[in-house]
């Protein structure tokens, strides 16, 4: 397979932070949603996934 970089004139270390960037601001988006899900149906579990926002 042949290797296609974009037409952006950014550095690859820097197009690398910025999938990064968004690799986390969407895993932020899944934990706050898990939250949300356990205080409606487990409400049980919301102490231990916000002990995790912690860290």
């Amino acid at each position: 397979m042949k290797y296609c970089d974009s037409k952006s004139n950014l550095d690859t270390s820097k197009k690398i932070l910025k999938v990064n960037h968004a690799g986390e601001c969407g895993a932020i988006n899944i934990y706050r949603s898990q939250i949300v899900f356990c205080r409606i149906f487990y409400k049980d579990l919301v102490p231990l996934l916000e002990s995790f926002k912690k860290d």
